[in-house]
Order: C-alpha cells, then structure tokens, then sequence
C-alpha cells in the first residue's frame, strides 16, 4: 500500500507534464500559422507599397539603373573577368527620385568606379556581396550629397 502512493503521484505528475507540454506544441503551432499565413491584399483605396512602422505608413520607391558592364580587377596576369549588373535603387522619399533622374550619368559613372575597383574573388562570396552593395549606397548618397538612396537591390548580377 506504501508503493501505490508514490505511484499515483508520479503518475499524476507525469500526466500533467504531457499536459502542459502538449499546450506549448499548440500555442506554438497556432503562432506559426499566424506567421505563415499569406498577408491579404490591399483593397484598392489602400496604397500597396511597403509597411506600417509604428502607425506610419513607408512606401517603397525604386528607380532603375542601365545595365552596366565592367572589367574587374583581378590578381592573376591573363585572365580578365567582367560583371554585368542592373540595380533598382531604393529611395528614402518620391522627392529623391528627379535628384536621381537628374544625375543619373553620374551615378552610373560612380557604378562603374566602385565595381572597377572590386576583385573578382571578393564579389563571388556573399560577403563581398553585401559589402559591394553597401559600398554602392554610401558613394551615390556621397556622390549627390544627400541621403537619398536607401538600398540597392540587384536586378541583375552576372560575374565571369
């Protein structure tokens, strides 16, 4: 009779334990499809861009670039390799976009002087990458004084 006290307590415990965990699968499980649910659309009055960030709305303005082709630089005596890239500028604010319009050979020169200067080496990892692009941001933005580019996304990325 001594052995059937502890044996419904630990039964007891363990049936709470299983319990409580099988609540914390599916509290986790009803937040991961809250997460993975498609967002809806937009009606049409609504504006389609961007997100809210504590209440204000952010719409994401892009301007293009050309495609621009360049000769990289490289360690090796022979071998010559080039990158062929279009960019979508993303703006801070529309008002940027006719500074960009405006000064738009200008920035496609800064383009070509910051890839020229990459090695071929650094631009094939992901690091070089995300290095080149933040690169790319911060000489525009030195290039038309202002902080008008907000991120630059890689139309196209093509290095051989």
């Amino acid at each position: 009779m001594l052995w059937t006290l502890p044996k419904i307590l630990l039964t007891g415990a363990a049936s709470v334990g299983m319990l409580v965990a099988g609540y914390l699968l599916w509290t986790s499980f009803q937040s991961l499809t809250l997460v993975l649910q498609k967002p809806s659309t937009p009606s049409k009055g609504e504006h389609s861009g961007g997100g809210d960030y504590l209440g204000a709305s952010i719409e994401t303005v892009l301007a293009s670039t050309d495609e621009i082709f360049v000769n990289l630089r490289t360690t090796e005596p022979v071998a010559t390799h080039f990158l062929r890239l279009k960019l979508e500028l993303e703006l801070f604010q529309e008002s940027n976009r006719s500074l960009v319009e405006q000064r738009k050979s200008g920035i496609k020169d800064t383009i070509i002087q910051i890839s020229r200067e990459q090695d071929f080496q650094a631009l094939n990892t992901l690091g070089g990458k995300l290095y080149f692009k933040e690169l790319i941001v911060s000489r525009i933005n030195e290039f038309l004084k202002a902080p008008a580019v907000r991120e630059v996304r890689f139309a196209a990325f093509y290095i051989q």
